[in-house]
């Protein structure tokens, strides 16, 4: 009877046969046997009898599949096991490998630079039998060392895939002889451009699709679509998936030559609702796209189809319509900004006059310099930004020429200054409202008080510093934007805020009974049925704070502590995902890069959005210098004109934001194809969906009962606060800017 092979060594037997097999023996790895023990003990209830060892091992070897006792089989499942690291599996292989490898010949013991899994292939001259004598082996085998070289290759292979998309380093570097030389030296051959962006990339993706899907199966996500030219001027629609806070990059289209129209549209947003239903295993509640032409019919043919989804407009856009409206009112303020533009980019570019104003504000702000902040983006948020910094320096500017009498008659005039600072009273409100609208984990709730506190800031009650015209004009505005909207799920957004509830409802326009009313709507056209008397009395008890919705059965208090004790729960940074997305296509597909195709590029974004969450997830979040925004290029946006916008035109970016909001006022042609109605898991009401009259903003809160609970948070600010610390923190970004290019500029002098 021959041996018994050394890889038994690996898998338990309990001398059973493998099935009708009579002469192999049923076999279990030792590592998944372990793996599942641990299993059996993490997923044990406290309330079950302790099982012994031997039960534990019992119940794996029943759990597990059994591998025939062939040897072939068995070190195959070695070579595969998910359970192995790789230092496991080189060292398994090893031990497998004494019975047909060859012993290495004698050598003087030194030290080596390269690991023992990075070794090179034997060469030809290497023997396949045994030096020791004996019968030779029935066939050729590959040697240890070429299949640990094949195992770490692959490995190498994933981890420089993953190296060029992380740090933006192009395919054809792989190719570069000095690449090939270095890694060659130190440690692999590197693959060829086509491996890596092809075989290597397209297996990351299936990992990461799986790990998406593990993630999010089962789980009410919201989908986001939104369309723009790269580089290469190619039309290209993107999905975005969001579950849990976090979005996931689903598919990327490649729309150049189609026909860019609502049905088209609605036909890409189908076919993604579907392909993350069926690949993902989740539930659509939520669609999010702009307000151009395309999506505003786009979205009322959604609603048709599918009465059951919240079918919604990108609320930082509306924010940016009504910036247009109040530039359309009073059309003598974009001098004052184009003058703010003109004075910056004169000191900026005129090196003596800008050195003689940072001694200014060295002395007159007590040693702190500020930065005139030229910006370079197209949104109107970066000018407000500008002219807030320069607004801020006006004693040492004013000081400067004054004692340098330079030719600059704008800053001396007051109008000027009156003006900025008229300009910078109005657009404040509107800056922090669009930052927190864009923000990537932006709710409904957020959307609807933020309006609310818009209308109540530029009430001509509270607001002496403006005209009454400019007042009613955003008020105005503000109204015009919330009448399109699907109130009812903005309002039971705000309702079912347990710090906030109805407080700050008007109760006149809003008792109890018309609440529940909109409650039992909205519970109808989402399962299909209205509620009942289980329904009413939760709702009652949540409305007076009763029973299971009182705030000490809630633990509200203790939830408001536990959150504000976590450093990680600071607001989000303003940029939604869509823009984030647009950016990392923009990153990726450079005009040095503008071959990459749609696909290719929504390969490396999603890789590159997992290599991030991971980073985050394993406390690896880079720590770099602050953005700069006169280096940041804005994603040519698919509605833009031809010629792009310059960045320090306001004049043009004011004309832009106007005709924007003019042409919202445009319904498009209400002429829809009848779509037949698809039956989803959980069918709505197919009544209409607006029966109930629109409630305007200036009837819906309670403004004089929400100034008084501004002090403890619990009105509409209560997400305020999170956007002034925004606002002041891009502004601290533009001084820590200054200050390290002061740094630099010393150092170097040193």
């Amino acid at each position: 009877m021959p041996p018994k092979s050394p890889v038994w060594d690996l898998f338990h037997s309990n001398r059973t046969k493998y099935k009708t097999d009579d002469t192999h023996l049923n076999a279990w790895c030792k590592a998944c046997v372990t793996a599942e023990i641990r299993q059996i003990d993490a997923t044990a209830s406290e309330h079950d009898p302790p099982l012994t060892e031997q039960e534990k091992f019992d119940e794996a070897l029943r759990r597990l599949e059994p591998i025939c006792g062939k040897r072939k089989r068995l070190e195959a499942h070695v070579e595969k096991c998910k359970v192995l690291t790789p230092q496991e599996r080189a060292s398994a292989l090893l031990r497998i490998g004494k019975e047909n490898v060859p012993p290495p010949p004698p050598s003087t013991p030194g030290p080596s630079r390269f690991p023992l899994s990075h070794c090179p292939p034997s060469t030809p001259a290497t023997p396949s039998t045994p030096l020791t004598g004996g019968r030779p082996l029935k066939r050729a085998r590959t040697s240890l060392d070429e299949l640990l070289v094949q195992l770490t290759q692959a490995e190498f292979d994933v981890d420089a895939c993953k190296l060029f998309v992380a740090c933006g380093i192009t395919w054809n570097a792989a190719n570069n002889a000095e690449m090939q030389k270095f890694t060659k030296k130190w440690c692999h051959s590197m693959s060829d451009r086509r491996v890596l962006s092809g075989r290597v990339l397209d297996g990351e993706m299936k990992k990461i699709e799986k790990t998406v899907k593990d993630a999010v199966a089962g789980l009410l996500v919201t989908g986001q679509c939104d369309g723009w030219k790269n580089v290469a001027k190619d039309h290209v629609v993107s999905t975005v998936m969001t579950a849990g806070n976090e979005p996931y990059l689903v598919c990327t289209h490649d729309m150049t030559g189609e026909p860019k129209t609502s049905d088209r549209l609605l036909e890409l947003v189908l076919s993604d609702i579907n392909y993350m239903v069926e690949k993902y295993g989740v539930t659509v509640i939520a669609w999010c796209t702009d307000d151009g032409p395309d999506g505003k019919k786009m979205r009322r043919l959604l609603q048709q189809r599918y009465l059951w989804i919240m079918v919604l407009v990108c609320w930082a856009y509306q924010i940016n319509l009504v910036v247009g409206d109040f530039l359309n009112l009073k059309l003598d303020l974009l001098l004052i900004i184009a003058q703010c533009l003109e004075v910056i980019k004169w000191f900026n570019n005129h090196g003596t006059a800008l050195a003689l104003l940072k001694d200014e504000m060295k002395f007159t702000y007590e040693g702190k310099i500020w930065s005139l902040v030229l910006s370079v983006i197209t949104r109107w948020t970066a000018h407000y930004l500008s002219s807030t910094h320069l607004l801020k320096v006006k004693g040492a500017v004013t000081s400067c020429i004054h004692r340098h009498e330079e030719k600059l008659k704008i800053v001396k005039d007051s109008w000027f200054w009156d003006g900025l600072t008229k300009i910078q009273a109005i657009l404040e409100p509107l800056a922090l409202a669009a930052n927190i609208t864009q923000a990537s984990h932006t709710r409904l709730d957020h959307v609807l008080l933020t309006l609310g506190n818009l209308f109540r800031i530029y009430s001509t009650s509270s607001t002496r510093t403006l005209d009454t015209e400019i007042a009613y004009g955003i008020q105005s505005s503000l109204e015009k934007r919330w009448e399109k909207a699907d109130q009812d799920i903005f309002i039971l957004a705000v309702f079912f805020n347990p710090y906030i509830r109805s407080r700050i409802f008007s109760p006149a326009v809003l008792t109890e009974s018309s609440l529940y009313s909109i409650v039992d709507k909205v519970f109808k056209r989402f399962y299909g049925c209205g509620g009942d008397l289980v329904l009413y009395k939760a709702f009652t008890d949540y409305v007076r704070g009763e029973g299971d919705f009182s705030p000490e059965e809630m633990n509200l208090e203790w939830i408001k502590e536990m959150f504000n004790a976590e450093p990680s729960n600071a607001p989000p940074e303003g940029s939604n995902a869509l823009l984030k997305l647009a950016i990392l296509f923009g990153s990726v597909h450079t005009k040095y890069r503008n071959r990459l195709k749609a696909e290719q590029v929504h390969k490396i974004g999603v890789l590159k959005m997992d290599i991030k969450r991971s980073q985050l997830a394993e406390g690896h979040g880079t720590n770099r210098s602050k953005r700069k925004f006169r280096q940041i290029e804005s994603p040519s946006d698919e509605n833009s004109p031809a010629a792009p916008l310059d960045p320090t035109d306001f004049r043009a970016l004011a004309d832009s934001l106007i005709n924007e909001a003019i042409d919202d006022d445009i319904e498009p042609d209400p002429s829809p194809t009848p779509v037949a109605s698809a039956q989803p898991s959980n069918p709505g009401s197919t009544s209409s969906r607006h029966g109930r009259g629109k409630i305007p903003l200036e009837l819906l809160f309670s403004y004089d009962l929400t100034a008084v609970a501004l002090n403890n948070r619990t009105g509409m600010d209560f997400y305020w606060k999170g956007g002034i610390r925004n606002i002041e923190e891009e502004l601290r970004q533009c001084d820590e800017d200054e200050e390290d290019k002061e740094l630099s500029t010393n150092t170097t002098l040193v």
